[in-house]
Parts: C-alpha cells; sequence; structure tokens
C-alpha cells in the first residue's frame, strides 16, 4: 500500500501512518509512488489529491494539489489494474458541473487502458 499526494492529515494519522509502515509519497515526489511496484494493483483516488484550481467539489480541498495531467500521466505508467474506485466528489450543489464530470471521466479513462 502507497499514500501518494499527501499534503494534510491530523497527528493521529500520521501516527497510524508511521506506526504501520504504510509508504508514503507527497506531491512533490508522486512519481516515486510506483517505485517497486509490481504485479496486480488496486488504484483508489481521491479526489482531493488534485489541486482545487482544476477540481474543488471535495470535502477537504487542500492547496498544492496535483495537478490533473499529472496524475493522468502518472497513472497511465500502471501495467497491471485489477480495480479501481474514484471518491470524494461532493459538489456543493449536489449537482457538480460538466467540468467536473470531464476530470472523472478523463481519470476512468486512464486507469481503463
Amino acid at each position: 500500500m502507497v499514500l501518494a499526494g499527501v499534503r494534510a492529515g491530523d497527528p493521529t494519522e500520521y501516527e497510524y501512518i508511521e506506526k504501520t509502515g504504510i509508504r508514503t509519497a507527497g506531491v512533490e515526489d508522486l512519481e516515486s509512488a510506483l517505485d517497486g511496484i509490481t504485479g496486480s494493483v488496486y488504484v483508489h483516488i481521491d479526489l482531493d489529491v488534485l489541486d482545487p484550481a482544476e477540481f474543488a467539489s471535495v470535502c477537504y480541498p487542500e492547496p498544492d494539489g496535483v495537478p490533473l495531467q499529472r496524475l493522468v500521466d502518472l497513472i497511465s505508467r500502471l501495467d497491471n489494474v485489477v480495480g479501481a474506485g474514484v471518491t470524494e466528489h461532493a459538489p456543493a450543489d449536489g449537482a457538480g458541473s460538466a467540468k467536473e464530470a470531464e476530470v472523472i471521466r478523463r481519470l476512468g479513462a486512464t486507469i481503463r487502458r
């Protein structure tokens, strides 16, 4: 398991991550998240990993997130994706926008490749 794009959390979360030895990669070293990954892969994307300038309809927007194209490029490097989830779409009005729908569609299309 690798938590990639980490840039926010509370002390108990960081304590748990350290105690359990979960590997992390921040936004600045995101590409290192794939180092040593072999075999079948399950990809889980919380949309709040994205930069809010590109996708803001999340419960916990944080500045300095991952640009969409960088995330797409990273995901496209994975060969053996056996499952995936895209979560954290939380538009304030409940409907979302066409721009957000396109972001989600693009991520889904990249995962399917």
